[in-house]
C-alpha cells in the first residue's frame, strides 16, 4: 500500500485551479469568468456539510458509516477525512487519530514536496524498488521526471489573509502533514540505508510488515477498511494529483 500527500495549502490552491476557478470544461478562462476563491470555498463546504449530514445519518440508522463516501472536492481537511473513512463536518481529534492510524498502515508514504527534485525523484525512486522488493527486470517502478503542475496557478498568488483563513481550515491536514513527512523521510533514510545501523533489506522488509501488522492490529476495523477503500476507489489518485 502506497499513498502520497501534498502541503494541505497547496492542495487546496491547486484544486480550486483545476476545479474551481473555472469550469473544467470552460475554454473561456479569463479573470471576468472566473468564480472567485471565497465563492467557490463557501459552495463546496456547502456541499462538504451535506455529505456530512448524510454520511451521519446513514451511521444513525446502521450503525455503520457510508462504505465508500465520495470525497472528490473538499477544501477543509480533506486527507483527514479520506484516511479516516469518514465524511465529516467538522472534523475532530478523533478523526484525526483515526486517520494517523491508517497512514501509519501503509508501506509508504510520499510527500509530493519531496519529488520537485531530480534528488528527490531518484531518493524515492530507489527507495520504492527497495521497500518493495520489485525486480530490476520486468517491472518499470520510477516517479515522473518533471515538474510538478508547472505553469497551472495561471500566476495567482494566495493573499497573506486567504492564507491564514485556509490553514485555519485545514488544522488537522496539517498536522497529519507534518507527521507524515518526518516519518516518511526517516523511513526512507532507513531503507537506503544513509542511517547508521540499518538493516539490510530483507530484515527491513520484515521489520515494515511486523510493523504494519501490529498496527492493523491496534486500529479500528475503519482503519483498514479505510485504507483498502481508497487503493480500490482511486485514493492514491486522489491524494497524489491534489
Amino acid at each position: 500500500y502506497v499513498t502520497c500527500l501534498r502541503e494541505p495549502i497547496a492542495r487546496v490552491l491547486s484544486s480550486y485551479m483545476f476545479e474551481g476557478r473555472w469550469d473544467q470544461q470552460s475554454n473561456d478562462r479569463t479573470e471576468e469568468t472566473a468564480t472567485s476563491l471565497w465563492t467557490w470555498l463557501d459552495r463546496q463546504q456547502a456541499k462538504s456539510l451535506e455529505r456530512a449530514r448524510k454520511a451521519n445519518n446513514t451511521f444513525a440508522k446502521f450503525s455503520v458509516w457510508p462504505v465508500s463516501p465520495t470525497i472528490w472536492i473538499e477544501n477543509r481537511n480533506y486527507y483527514t477525512q479520506v484516511f479516516s473513512g469518514i465524511a465529516a463536518n467538522p472534523v475532530g481529534r478523533a478523526h484525526y487519530a483515526a486517520a494517523r492510524t491508517a497512514l501509519a498502515s501503509f508501506d509508504a508514504v510520499l510527500i509530493l514536496e519531496d519529488l520537485q527534485t531530480d534528488r528527490g525523484r531518484d531518493r524515492v525512486s530507489r527507495y520504492l524498488r527497495e521497500l518493495l522488493a520489485v525486480p530490476a527486470r520486468g517491472c518499470l517502478l520510477s516517479v515522473y521526471n518533471g515538474k510538478l503542475n508547472a505553469g497551472l496557478s495561471h500566476g495567482y498568488v494566495l493573499s497573506a489573509a486567504d492564507r491564514k483563513t485556509i490553514a485555519e481550515y485545514n488544522v488537522w491536514d496539517t498536522k497529519l502533514y507534518a507527521g507524515a513527512i518526518a516519518s516518511s523521510r526517516q523511513h526512507i533514510a532507513t531503507v537506503l540505508g544513509e542511517q547508521s545501523g540499518a538493516t539490510s533489506c530483507p530484515e527491513r522488509q520484515r521489520t515494515t510488515a511486523a510493523f504494519c501488522k501490529a498496527t492493523a492490529k491496534r486500529a479500528s476495523p475503519l482503519v483498514g477498511e479505510s485504507r483498502d477503500k481508497m487503493c480500490h476507489n482511486g485514493g492514491f489518485r486522489l491524494a497524489h494529483n491534489r
